[in-house]
């Protein structure tokens, strides 16, 4: 779940990923108003019973998943939790890009995309975490390389995203951490012309995950002879 703001940095409501039985992902959004008295009612990785909303289409272009409809809770939405036993739902999904498909075709990404993107590669370095004085007081940042053995790229992280990212990297790790960058934006940097991932306010990180495509890029780099 992430909160949205309004220009003027007022929050106007939730936001959230939901995942049906046919691992179908669609982007829910739940206002102020509402999510005043339904806070209560829901929570991550759990499963519902969602009924009585509206289905739109998505404006602008930064959707976070691929689907171009939004749910939108009403007054008469009801959310009923229903108890998680042999679920066929499952907890998270991924869409999950290769550092070389990006490369290849990173014009696509930037330019004509328009969802958000998710991103595997292996942690390679982490700068100390700053912070950035705006209005709204200080914002945490920090920049981190991410690679598949043989390209690297610079992601760069914002707010409290970028503050939770920071304890991964430890520099004793037995192995190398793989992260799973859910709901990043591909941009190229205007300084240097190379290709860098900023985070969106769907944006998450995963260290590690269990899923098969952390395990094979693990045992490819073991094989390889990868050192981060």
């Amino acid at each position: 779940m992430w909160a949205t703001n309004s220009d003027d940095g007022i929050p106007n409501g939730l936001n959230m990923i939901l995942l049906d039985d046919q691992n179908y992902d669609m982007h829910a959004h739940i206002s102020t108003s509402i999510w005043d008295y339904m806070k209560n009612s829901l929570g991550s990785e759990k499963v519902y019973d969602i009924a009585t909303f509206k289905v739109v289409d998505v404006a602008g272009n930064e959707r976070p998943v691929q689907s171009p409809l939004c749910i939108m809770f009403t007054p008469e939405t009801t959310v009923h939790e229903v108890p998680d036993i042999n679920s066929s739902i499952p907890k998270m999904k991924f869409n999950l890009l290769q550092l070389q498909q990006i490369y290849e075709d990173y014009r696509h990404y930037v330019e004509d995309a328009t969802f958000a993107n998710d991103i595997i590669g292996v942690l390679e370095n982490m700068q100390s975490l700053i912070f950035d004085n705006q209005i709204s007081g200080p914002e945490p940042m920090i920049k981190f390389w991410i690679g598949d053995g043989s390209k690297s790229f610079i992601v760069h992280l914002t707010g409290e995203l970028a503050a939770s990212v920071f304890n991964i990297y430890q520099a004793d790790l037995e192995t190398s951490v793989i992260l799973v960058l859910a709901s990043m934006k591909v941009q190229v940097s205007e300084a240097t012309g190379g290709i860098i991932f900023v985070n969106t306010p769907a944006s998450k990180v995963y260290a590690n995950p269990s899923l098969s495509m952390v395990y094979g890029m693990r045992h490819r780099l073991d094989r390889d002879g990868y050192v981060s």
